[in-house]
């Protein structure tokens, strides 16, 4: 079930759209409101959230009503993925777990995908690298670089389903931070594993 405490930064992001009708259908969400909120949200525009109206249903129990409300949120909407979660949410709540492993299957499948597993490998790489040089411009006395912390997230990266090539980089390069950090018994481990 979707948290009420989680309502909050939802309605921020679509506050943008500043039409008293929504910031009244928000203000009944808030207020856990829930029949009421998702009412006032199905008589907005059909430009206004969907998505908003399905959770506010859901909130209320009417799951059938919040399924069918989630099922109308456009696919290019920046809400689509939202309202699929909370369409498998609803249905988990029913004891409809086949229909709802099917929506978490394929979103798994999709996240997954080696084009969006190699975006999540650089944005770690980065991270491991930005934790052996954090000196930012102008700094008087920078950070000491944090060789076992970079050298962990090449063990995050090592642990995902990676090409051969990229792993043994990666195997390459945690055997040289552990090195830097002084863990000689790690480092001889990793090189190790490299070499192997």
């Amino acid at each position: 079930m979707i948290k009420p405490a989680i309502l909050f930064p939802l309605l921020a992001l679509v506050s943008s759209l500043g039409a008293a009708p929504f910031d009244d259908a928000a203000a009944l969400l808030q207020s856990k409101k829930y029949p009421e909120a998702a009412a006032a949200f199905g008589a907005l525009s059909p430009g206004e959230p969907v998505y908003l109206q399905a959770l506010a249903l859901h909130l209320a129990g009417r799951q059938d009503e919040a399924i069918a409300a989630a099922d109308k949120v456009p696919a290019d909407s920046h809400w689509a993925l939202k309202a699929k979660f909370l369409k498998a949410a609803v249905l988990t709540a029913a004891k409809k777990h086949k229909d709802a492993e099917a929506i978490y299957a394929g979103e798994a499948s999709r996240a997954f995908t080696p084009k969006r597993r190699d975006v999540l490998v650089k944005a770690l790489l980065d991270v491991a690298e930005e934790a052996v040089n954090p000196v930012a411009a102008g700094e008087v006395e920078p950070p000491k670089p944090d060789w076992k912390k970079s050298a962990n997230l090449c063990e995050k990266v090592l642990d995902m389903p990676i090409t051969r090539e990229l792993r043994a980089d990666v195997l390459y390069k945690k055997a040289t931070l552990l090195q830097k950090s002084g863990d000689m018994n790690a480092a001889h481990a990793a090189f190790n594993a490299w070499l192997l």
